[in-house]
């Protein structure tokens, strides 16, 4: 019996790629390839690498006599001044790094093109419109009506099927928000009641009359604020003092009404910049989005909606501008706070090397009489954990910089946070602990051999590595350990239990936590681009990579299958923008070697590896060009579909997948055709109904056609009316404040269906009814 259950929680697992782009989304997909990228960039490299650089950098190295110990022995620091010909050794190893990463990078992101090219193409975005409606931002106000619209936008091929201007809907959007909060208001009030009623009853049911008597003795009251004004402070003797609950469910009620009409009548709010238009045909879309149609610069900016909830629509109308202007003035902020972070981080690079701190600063002399063992566990636990803990803090603040610059949605908000994120973590966690490590120990060397800088530095610079194999391993332990064992939220499931005063309050402790791939990926980035710098001046890097990375794949599999949620989705191009900032790894690695080479001493105190280092600098230069040159050739194809792949031109294809000739062509046209076969091959490879690809563009031209015509709206015309929330108590309480006030008012949702209330006075959540959140307006 208990084979059974685990061979069928095994099974259960099993989700294939289909099934986890259409559950989870392509992110979280690509997420998942990412981290199997990294172990097949870094499972062969150290088979290759460690068998021939620990022997190069150990055998007759300096070690002991030169003041190299421990780990540092087997890494770059532990080469001879006698035995200089050896880097050549890690020369030839750096250009194997070199060509296997770009390999494989080139690799990934030509099969990425071509997942990209499949998401495009699905059938899913053809069927609620996104495949065929493009967003147009800063419309000149002479072009700002629909008649000149279609006449600009008519050219594309079928045609315009529907078009509007966007509108102002900010105070409508005020209005939402002020029920929202209202309907909180409402919820903790009759909460309050049904708890105080159930204390003071002692039977398990009560009668009509009981419930209106215990009703009536236990609301709570509300002075109302000064002048009508909701935010002003009540005065004594002039505010209202009003019964709490009447007074919400009237403020409800109302809102619902306002927001019902002013939803069903949209032209009574004015015009903006902006326009949603959807064409006939899929193909129109696409070249639209690829257009410039007006000649002056920022005007008339086109891009494809790929998902409606992704949209910021109070950005959408925010002039060229002002967005620069927000984006220049936000941007020098979050450069300060990513700097402002570098004191605090270089403290606990010091901190990592406290022996050789000691022997810099005397007054720490003191910390002599401390046991070994406790200065080995504050080096090597204590600045890891105090670096983790910033670097939780700043994507808060990042985050909401970023869409206070005016981006048009969250996925590109996402995509350029992933950028700050990445800086900040590249900048803190490697340069300024790098360097304050190595600083640290140079500095303290430098007391006794003033005359060696440039041997001192060559020799201290790579045992910064150290650092980071700590950093490694309590990455693989407390990120693995605290995926699984989720911590944080058993805290605040415990915590909600005692300081929660609504259901709505659980529920937002209890509901599956929301992954930011802004701030998910760049971590798993920053870890893999500090291991490619050390490949080679410390290779067993490699071996804590393999046990990191591999730990991480089997813990974040079952944490997006089973446990986290996205509400964010960004296409793939952020795994896209993650495989390049792994180029950050090689430049920096083969910079670092330049360095190393051009410091490396002889015996007599000459420069000693002067090849290696000119070496070094054209491998630098062919990488960057190889970067340019991939960038160059797929940027554009991630972001758009091939004319050839979405208007069907692309040749006869028989049903074996050769291409059938059409006329007279030339030999270079029939070699296309294969070529372009073939990545349609590839494309339909996974089949799954959710999913699956169009097999041309005929097809979705055809769905199109078929389909009812679901217009993208704006938020603020889409957002429900939210349900009240109560808890079901024992005595019938939750029962007669529902009867009570859909008798007070029809135009309040209330429901007793999703929450229950124990003797103890505390609730659960049940899970039986309809949810119905809060709308959420950005």
């Amino acid at each position: 019996m208990a084979t059974g259950l685990v061979s069928k929680g095994r099974r259960r697992d099993v989700v294939n790629e289909a099934e986890i782009i259409a559950r989870y989304g392509l992110d979280a997909f690509l997420f998942l390839r990412y981290l199997q990228t990294l172990l097949k960039i870094f499972i062969p490299l150290a088979v290759i690498i460690l068998p021939v650089l620990i022997p190069v950098n150990l055998i007759h190295g300096i070690g002991a006599r030169g003041g190299v110990y421990g780990l540092d022995r087997i890494s770059w620091a532990n080469v001879d001044r006698r035995h200089t010909a050896r880097y050549w050794a890690h020369w030839c190893i750096a250009q194997v790094v070199v060509v296997w990463v770009c390999h494989v990078l080139w690799y990934e992101i030509q099969s990425y093109a071509r997942i990209r090219h499949r998401r495009l193409l699905s059938v899913k975005r053809f069927e609620n419109a996104c495949g065929t409606t493009v967003l147009v931002t800063d419309i000149p106000r002479n072009l700002r009506n629909a008649e000149d619209l279609r006449l600009l936008y008519n050219v594309y091929p079928g045609g315009i099927r529907s078009l509007k201007i966007n509108r102002d809907f900010r105070k409508l959007k005020r209005k939402i928000r002020e029920r929202d909060q209202a309907v909180q208001q409402l919820e903790s009030a009759e909460t309050r009641l049904i708890l105080q009623a159930q204390k003071a009853n002692a039977s398990s049911s009560c009668s009509q009359e009981k419930l209106k008597r215990l009703s009536e003795e236990n609301r709570a009251t509300r002075t109302l604020p000064a002048c009508g004004i909701l935010w002003f402070p009540p005065l004594p003797f002039v505010s209202e003092k009003v019964d709490m609950i009447n007074f919400y469910r009237t403020r409800v009620a109302a809102l619902n009404e306002e927001i019902r009409k002013e939803q069903a009548d949209p032209v009574i709010f004015a015009e903006t910049s902006s326009a949603i238009i959807t064409f006939n045909r899929p193909l129109g879309a696409q070249l639209a989005a690829q257009s410039i149609l007006h000649p002056q610069p920022h005007q008339m900016v086109a891009t494809l909606v790929e998902d409606p909830s992704q949209v910021v629509w109070e950005n959408v109308s925010m002039s060229w501008w002002e967005r620069s202007t927000r984006s220049c003035l936000l941007g020098c902020i979050s450069a300060w706070a990513i700097v402002a972070c570098i004191v605090p981080v270089a403290f606990t690079g010091l901190l990592s090397q406290l022996g050789y701190t000691m022997t810099l600063f005397p007054w720490l002399s003191w910390l002599e009489r401390v046991p070994s063992w406790v200065l080995s566990a504050v080096q090597g636990v204590l600045p890891p954990a105090m670096l983790a803990t910033v670097t939780v803090l700043v994507p808060t603040v990042l985050q909401w910089l970023i869409l206070a610059q005016g981006r048009n949605s969250f996925a590109t908000a996402e995509l350029v946070l992933q950028d700050y994120y990445f800086s900040f973590l590249f900048l803190q966690v490697f340069v300024v602990v790098s360097t304050s490590s190595s600083v640290a120990t140079v500095l303290g060397s430098l007391e006794h051999e003033v005359s060696s800088v440039a041997a001192l530095v060559a020799q201290n610079l790579p045992k910064a590595a150290n650092y980071f194999f700590s950093y490694l391993i309590l990455q693989a332990l407390s990120v693995s350990s605290g995926s699984l064992l989720q911590v944080g939220r058993l805290v605040q499931f415990l915590s909600a239990r005692v300081f929660h005063k609504t259901g709505r309050q659980l529920w937002e402790k209890i509901k599956k936590p929301e992954i930011r791939w802004g701030t998910f990926f760049p971590f798993y980035s920053n870890l893999a681009v500090i291991t490619l710098i050390y490949t080679v001046v410390s290779p067993l890097i490699l071996v804590l990579a393999i046990l990191t990375f591999g730990s991480f794949l089997a813990v974040q599999r079952y944490n997006i299958l089973h446990v986290a949620s996205f509400n964010t989705d960004t296409g793939g191009l952020i795994y896209f923008k993650a495989l390049n900032q792994l180029f950050v790894g090689l430049y920096i690695m083969e910079l670092y070697l330049v360095g190393l080479f051009f410091l490396v001493r002889d015996k007599d105190g000459q420069v000693a590896c002067i090849g290696q280092g000119v070496a070094m600098v054209v491998s630098t230069g062919l990488t960057a060009a190889f970067q340019v040159a991939l960038s160059q050739a797929y940027k554009p194809l991630i972001t758009t579909v091939p004319v050839m792949l979405s208007s069907g031109t692309s040749g006869n294809v028989s049903s074996d997948g050769k291409v059938e000739p059409r006329g007279h062509n030339p030999a270079w046209v029939y070699t296309v055709q294969k070529r372009v076969n073939r990545l349609h091959q590839l494309i339909n490879r996974f089949v799954e109904e959710e999913v699956s690809p169009l097999k041309d563009f005929e097809e979705a031209e055809a769905l199109v056609s078929r389909a009812e015509v679901r217009e993208i709206e704006d938020s603020a015309l889409i957002a429900e009316q939210p349900e009240v929330w109560l808890p079901r108590d024992e005595i019938g309480m939750s029962r007669y404040e529902i009867q009570q006030t859909q008798g007070f008012s029809s135009r309040i949702n209330i429901s007793d269906e999703l929450f229950v209330l124990d003797k103890k006075g505390n609730i659960h959540y049940h899970g039986q009814g309809k949810y119905t959140n809060c709308a959420k307006l950005t």
